[in-house]
């Protein structure tokens, strides 16, 4: 009975959850695809900000932003609770402690997002994205021992970058998803979606968090990227258009890995 009931209990948390991870699914989506078409077209690449932005000027953007304020909004209060109440149980050692507060940034991050599209559709607009990374660095510069917030900041980046292409790697994420229903072909579908996006996201989070280390070792704001400047930063590479392609496949392909984590993702304890 008590077992029940605390499911039953928990059940909020977990809609909250599975909702949220679709809609930051679509929000990877809105990324991918606009990554590719400025690839093919030559045009800048958009951050959140700016795909949110996209979306408003649509016909029915209105519907869908409402929608993606909603489910982002969710996804940021699951990431709360995965903070504060650690349903995972990662616990308070060192290792707990950085997935906690990793939990908490992304709530931070989303909350934000959400904040973005709920203005977008009841509000005066969203703001800018363009300098955002460099007028937050050149904020956080402004601070006591700045310079090394920077630098911590820039490691964090690196160290979750990093993470991203185990995972990639590895496919331990299959690990989290509850896939016991569906057929060995479905399966390696799911798994390829998922080394492919969190290889794109590995490429992104790499690029912002070698940003930052380069912002903080010279001291200058202005060398912070923001998503979208490190998108359009892959046009220098080699064969810059195609990367900039790829790795926009690959954020579309994290997005649909998002949508099958909303309905897969094991959440026992949520």
């Amino acid at each position: 009975m008590s077992t029940l009931t605390s499911r039953a209990s928990n059940r909020p948390m977990e809609t909250a959850g599975r909702i949220g991870y679709a809609f930051k699914g679509v929000l990877y989506v809105l990324l991918g695809v606009l990554a590719v078409q400025a690839a093919l077209s030559g045009g800048d690449a958009e951050g959140q900000t700016g795909a949110l932005r996209a979306v408003a000027d649509n016909s029915f953007g209105g519907i869908l932003l409402a929608l993606l304020a909603v489910g982002l909004g969710a996804y940021s209060l699951w990431r709360l609770a995965t903070a504060i109440l650690d349903p995972e149980n990662h616990g308070t050692d060192a290792s707990g402690l950085v997935h906690r507060v990793g939990y908490f940034a992304s709530a931070v991050a989303y909350g934000y997002f959400a904040f973005v599209a709920g203005r977008l559709v009841w509000g005066s607009g969203g703001g800018g994205e363009g300098g955002g990374a460099s007028e937050q660095a050149q904020t956080a510069f402004g601070l006591p021992g700045g310079r090394w917030l920077v630098a911590l900041a820039a490691c964090a980046l690196l160290g979750f970058a990093a993470r991203e292409a185990y995972r990639a790697y590895s496919a331990k994420f299959m690990q989290d998803l509850a896939l016991d229903g569906i057929g060995q072909d479905q399966r390696h579908n799911v798994e390829r979606l998922g080394r492919a996006g969190l290889a794109a996201r590995a490429v992104v989070y790499g690029l912002l968090g070698a940003s930052l280390a380069v912002a903080a070792w010279q001291t200058d704001a202005s060398e912070a990227m923001g998503l979208d400047a490190a998108l359009d930063s892959l046009r220098q590479a080699p064969y810059g258009v195609w990367v900039l392609a790829a790795v926009g496949l690959g954020l579309a392909a994290y997005g649909l890995y998002c949508g099958v984590m909303a309905k897969y993702k094991r959440i026992e304890n949520a």
